[in-house]
């Protein structure tokens, strides 16, 4: 799997310059949780889980006002179906005033404008 070790290292890099504390949705953690079960199976799940135990985060939780937010992007963007985890946060993104955010799935972070700023710089950065 060329693409995840690619991956791996393109965020590993990520975390190990920007410093300071990862704010993580907790509706991104269960996808992502989702997809290393999948991937590699429950031990891998539970190695990821071992790690985000003693890493650095602040698992953000979801509020009313992000739901709002949320079904607002949904319904704007609603010819180019966006996923319900990118969006959820970017309305984090907007509540928090963070304006960087780290993923490596950048579609839907490209197509929506933020209300907070211009644009969300996106990490690793692709350009």
């Amino acid at each position: 799997m060329m693409i995840a070790i690619i991956y791996h290292q393109a965020v590993t890099a990520v975390v190990e310059t920007q410093g300071g504390v990862a704010i993580v949705p907790d509706v991104a953690l269960v996808e992502v949780l989702f997809l290393v079960r999948r991937a590699g199976g429950v031990p891998a799940a539970i190695r990821f889980l071992e790690y985000f135990e003693n890493a650095v985060f602040q698992l953000e939780a979801l509020q009313q006002q992000d739901i709002h937010r949320v079904r607002e992007l949904m319904n704007i963007y609603a010819d180019v179906r966006l996923d319900f985890v990118d969006t959820c946060i970017i309305a984090i993104a907007e509540r928090l005033g963070v304006r960087r955010v780290g993923t490596t799935d950048n579609r839907d972070f490209l197509i929506v404008r933020p209300a907070h700023c211009e644009y969300l710089e996106l990490l690793p950065s692709t350009r």
